[in-house]
């Protein structure tokens, strides 16, 4: 069994070191996804669903956003998409584009279906697979994205080397709505949100890190803070709304952002 330390460095000020149980935390993903399929197996997935629709809106913004990378993308793929409803919206919006949807846990793919009425349309393949280790063949897709899933990835060198692999020359990945904070402040960020969610532990990214990880491998990696409001409870709609009235605050606190990650 493979334990691997997290290593984040601040200048040069003392390294915060972090074990993190790589196959545990799969095994604790794919059982949550399995323990909430056949809870929501009698209820027609119907919270499940309005969860998701909540998303959407947010999604909705990203593809506006990045509208044009998505109408020139002719093969998709979404990494970490949990059921896939992302991929499904993708597929609605850009019918003539090959769309993929991805996910760790088998009974989280086994459940997409359930998008296929809700929008009408479906996705052209889905399959259960790591972030890291996927069945595709080298250049195969012109974009990739992961939508508030990156931050669950436990190998992201590993992960970024294999969208390197999977991207077309001149392909685009986007990490979209993502948490994230700078090193010096991710223990208490880590220890805030796991607070939150006990049965899945849940990961920030240190986004300096990442980004260098794409300069090791061959990619280029911009981050774009975007501290959205949608689907905040009130304390933290007060909280992103500060950070979005004082941009640099963005800079120094935990944010959610956007990378965009370039072959």
């Amino acid at each position: 069994m493979l334990t691997v330390k997290l290593l984040y460095r601040n200048g040069n000020s003392k390294s915060i070191m972090k074990k993190i149980n790589i196959e545990k935390k799969e095994e604790a993903d794919i059982n949550a996804w399995a323990s909430s399929a056949q809870r929501n197996e009698h209820n027609n997935f119907l919270e499940h669903k309005i969860q998701k629709m909540v998303a959407a809106d947010t999604f909705l913004n990203k593809i506006k956003k990045y509208e044009t990378i998505f109408q020139s993308s002719h093969s998709i793929l979404e990494l970490g998409g949990g059921s896939c409803w992302a991929s499904h919206i993708v597929k609605k919006k850009y019918p003539n584009a090959f769309v993929v949807g991805t996910d760790i846990a088998h009974a989280a793919i086994k459940s997409s279906h359930i998008w296929e009425s809700v929008f009408n349309v479906q996705i052209d393949e889905v399959q259960s697979c790591t972030s890291y280790k996927t069945p595709f063949s080298d250049q195969s897709f012109d974009l990739i994205f992961c939508f508030e899933s990156a931050h669950h990835f436990g190998r992201h060198y590993q992960t970024l080397i294999e969208i390197k692999r999977l991207l077309k020359p001149n392909g685009i990945c986007l990490y979209l709505h993502e948490p994230a904070c700078q090193p010096y402040i991710y223990p208490l960020a880590y220890k805030r949100v796991n607070s939150l969610r006990e049965e899945v532990k849940e990961d920030i990214l240190v986004y300096r890190k990442i980004i260098k990880l794409c300069e090791s491998v061959g990619l280029h990696g911009k981050v774009d803070f975007d501290p959205i409001l949608g689907n905040r409870k009130p304390k933290q709609t007060i909280y992103y709304y500060t950070l979005s009235i004082f941009p640099f605050l963005q800079h120094v606190l935990p944010c959610c952002i956007d990378i965009k990650i370039k072959k």
